[in-house]
């Protein structure tokens, strides 16, 4: 059930919001980009990055070939790592 959430109301009735204020959101943890590139993939990723073809285009999809690495693994290596 979407919409805006009423006010807590006080114990015995007033029908006032209660002093405490509403729970706040928990604060989302960011994990670390390197924590799922081991050294030895970024070494490999790395190494096959400087051998790309010139004008390759799906230089993703090549990395991904060149290494065994996933996709989420190399461009987060690309966004972050190089």
């Amino acid at each position: 059930m979407g919409g805006r959430r009423r006010p807590r109301r006080a114990t015995g009735g007033t029908g006032t919001p209660a002093a405490s204020s509403p729970p706040k959101k928990k604060k989302a943890h960011r994990r670390l980009w390197g924590v799922r590139l081991t050294k030895d993939m970024m070494a490999r990723l790395k190494a096959a990055f400087t051998t790309v073809p010139a004008g390759k285009t799906t230089v993703v999809a090549y990395l991904m070939a060149a290494t065994g690495a996933t996709r989420s693994n190399v461009r987060t290596w690309l966004r972050n790592g190089r």
